[in-house]
C-alpha cells in the first residue's frame, strides 16, 4: 500500500467489542430486548423482541444477493456503498400478544444489518445503519407488517451502537504528524491509513495482503525514519562526566573527565526496517592537576619517583571513567 502509516483491525476486534456491549446490563434490557403495542392490519398486540446471544460482525463488503434482498427504513432498496460491512443478528426472538384474545405466538429469526463505517476528524468510528437482510417472502402479510415497520428500524438502531464512538488509536510517533486518515473494510478487516504531510491522500487497495492480526501497525520507511530522527534528539549535546581526587602522601592529584554527544544521526535501512543504523561524534575533555604540598624522605629523586607514579595513577583513572562510556 502506498501510505505511509497503516493501522488494521480484524474481525475477532470487532467482535469483541459487540460481546461487551451485548453484555452490559442496561442495554439488555434498553436496547437488545424491549415490547411495544402496536396495531398491526387492524389487530391490537404487543409485539416483544429479546436478542439472544451477541451479534457478529462480518468485516466483508456485502454481496450482490445480499443487498438485492436488502430493506431500507423506508421501504425501499439501497443502493450498494463503498465501506459496508454486515452484522448479523443470528437468534432474534420475537413474540406477538394479541390484546383481545391473549393469544401468543413466538418464531426465532435472523435479522442482518448493513452499515457503512467512516471516521471522525477525531479519529472515533463512526456507524451508518443502511437497510436490513430478513427473508419476508414466506411470511405472512402480518409477519411482513411488523418487521417492515417495526422490527427493522429496530435493528438498524442496534447495529448503529456496535462500533459507533470506537476510537482508531491516535498513536504518537516522536511528534511525527500524518495528513486526512481514511479507512477500508474488506477480507475480515478494517485498516485505517495516512500519509505525511504535503503526499497526496492514500487509496487502499484490496486488504487481502494485510496482515491479518488484533492490532496490526505497518510504517513506511520515511515514516520510521522521521520517528527514528526525532527519538534521537533529546540525545544532542548531552553530556556527562566525572571527576576525583588522591592522596599520594607528598601531593594530591585532581582528575576530571567528561564527554559531550555531538551529531547524534539515525538511518533505517529501506531493504529492511528492522535495522537501524546510528552515527555519532563524541566530544571528550580530560585533565590533571598534581598539587606538590612538601617534601618528604631524603632525596629528591624519591620525591619525584612518587610523582611520577601518582600522574601515571591519575593518567590511569581518567581512563578508567571514559571506559564507562
Amino acid at each position: 500500500m502506498n501510505v505511509d502509516v497503516a493501522i488494521g483491525l480484524n474481525e475477532d476486534s470487532m467482535n469483541r467489542v459487540a460481546v461487551s456491549l451485548f453484555n452490559k446490563p442496561g442495554l439488555q434490557s434498553k436496547l437488545f430486548s424491549g415490547s411495544q403495542k402496536l396495531n398491526v392490519l387492524g389487530v391490537n398486540m404487543t409485539v416483544g423482541w429479546h436478542v439472544q446471544q451477541p451479534p457478529i460482525i462480518d468485516l466483508k463488503a456485502p454481496s450482490g444477493q445480499q443487498w438485492q434482498a436488502a430493506v431500507k427504513i423506508d421501504g425501499t432498496t439501497p443502493q450498494p456503498e463503498a465501506n459496508a460491512f454486515v452484522a448479523r443478528f443470528n437468534n432474534l426472538r420475537v413474540t406477538r400478544t394479541r390484546v383481545d384474545t391473549g393469544e401468543v405466538s413466538e418464531a426465532v429469526t435472523s435479522v442482518q444489518a448493513i452499515c457503512t463505517v467512516a471516521i471522525s476528524p477525531s479519529n472515533k468510528l463512526t456507524l451508518t445503519p443502511v437497510a436490513a437482510v430478513v427473508d419476508l417472502k414466506d411470511s405472512s402479510p402480518q409477519d411482513q407488517t411488523i418487521y417492515k415497520l417495526f422490527l427493522i428500524p429496530k435493528v438498524l438502531q442496534m447495529a448503529a451502537t456496535l462500533l459507533t464512538g470506537e476510537q482508531i488509536p491516535n498513536l504518537d510517533f516522536q511528534g511525527v504528524q500524518f495528513g486526512p486518515v481514511v479507512l477500508a473494510v474488506g477480507s475480515g478487516k478494517l485498516v485505517a491509513a495516512a500519509s505525511l504531510p504535503g503526499r497526496p491522500v492514500p487509496v487502499i487497495p484490496d486488504l487481502a495482503g494485510f496482515p491479518d492480526g488484533a492490532f496490526t501497525v505497518l510504517l513506511s520507511p520515511d515514516a520510521l525514519q522521521q520517528m527514528a530522527s526525532r527519538g534521537v534528539q533529546t540525545l544532542q549535546g548531552k553530556s556527562t562526566s566525572t571527576s576525583g581526587s588522591e592522596n599520594y602522601g607528598i601531593f594530591k592529584a585532581n582528575y576530571g573527565a567528561s564527554v559531550t554527544l555531538r551529531n547524534v544521526a539515525v538511518s533505517v535501512n529501506p531493504a529492511n526496517l528492522t535495522t537501524v543504523h546510528a552515527s555519532l561524534h563524541v566530544a571528550a575533555a580530560a585533565g590533571a592537576g598534581v598539587d606538590v604540598f612538601g617534601a618528604i624522605g631524603d632525596t629528591i629523586a624519591d620525591g619525584a619517583k612518587k610523582v611520577a607514579d601518582g600522574v601515571v595513577d591519575t593518567a590511569n583513572k581518567i581512563a578508567d571513567a571514559f571506559s564507562s562510556y
